[in-house]
């Protein structure tokens, strides 16, 4: 069951300035996450999905707004966060094997050389990728990169792990069976994951709850609680009636808000 809250936004807005204009990009956030939870964020293209991941672990500075991550608020990324960014190509080192990767995040940690080769062996070994060690990101297959990308902020062992649609460059096939993968990872190591992404099915897959963006200046348009039994399975969980359901109701969301944001010309 989940614990008390790890991750909190309250009233969090970031906006751009373009020339003499002001944009917003998300306005009036305001979630939680409890530990252990796996919650998942969903909305309409461009609703700033990213732009409100990044303001989480400040690597964007809010415009306004507060984020708390143990209940103390944070003014620079916190050590108790990482972040998984889409783009798994540009945040592994070419130069470096899959096991020194992996590696990278540990270096500044007060471990012995064996703690460390231990701590990241174990995280390569939970997402399958024993045996890989000393390839190069680029002798791996694009599913496998992401795979190392999940090894490394797990080895870092963070009390959360935020996600930025990181299945999204892969096949069919490899998407499921890192969903399955993160899953797995989620159970076994109890972390607390919040995961962005644009796939409707994914986010209720995956997620205990969903939260449902609105067009932008997004805001938390609807939180809806995933009650669906676990450990999940990817035929049987889709076939599920409530699955189905759920994916009905938030299609219907974002397509409603998708539908604003080109009447409003945003």
């Amino acid at each position: 069951m989940p614990g008390p809250t790890l991750l909190r936004a309250e009233q969090l807005r970031r906006t751009y300035i373009r020339g003499e204009s002001e944009i917003a990009a998300c306005a009036n956030i305001t979630f939680s996450v409890n530990k252990g939870e796996f919650v998942c964020i969903v909305g309409p293209s461009g609703c700033g999905k990213t732009t409100m991941l990044k303001c989480m672990c400040h690597l964007l500075k809010p415009t306004a707004g507060k984020v708390f991550v143990n209940e103390k608020e944070i003014d620079r990324p916190p050590k108790e966060m990482i972040l998984i960014f889409q783009d798994y190509s540009r945040s592994l080192f070419p130069w470096r094997t899959v096991l020194k990767n992996v590696l990278f995040v540990l270096e500044k940690k007060r471990l012995s050389r064996k703690e460390r080769l231990d701590i990241a062996r174990s995280a390569l070994s939970a997402v399958y990728l024993s045996g890989f060690e000393n390839h190069y990101p680029w002798e791996l297959s694009g599913g496998m990169q992401q795979r190392v990308a999940i090894a490394r902020g797990i080895a870092f062992n963070p009390d959360i792990l935020l996600m930025d649609e990181p299945f999204a460059s892969v096949d069919a096939q490899t998407r499921s069976d890192l969903e399955d993968a993160i899953l797995e990872i989620w159970s076994k190591f109890s972390q607390t994951i919040l995961l962005v992404t644009h796939d409707i099915e994914e986010a209720i897959y995956l997620a205990d709850r969903v939260l449902v963006l609105s067009g932008r200046p997004s805001e938390i348009r609807e939180e809806i609680q995933i009650d669906l039994e676990r450990p999940r399975n990817q035929l049987t969980t889709k076939e599920d009636k409530r699955f189905i359901e759920y994916r009905h109701h938030i299609y219907t969301l974002i397509r409603e808000e998708g539908q604003k944001c080109e009447i409003a010309g945003i």
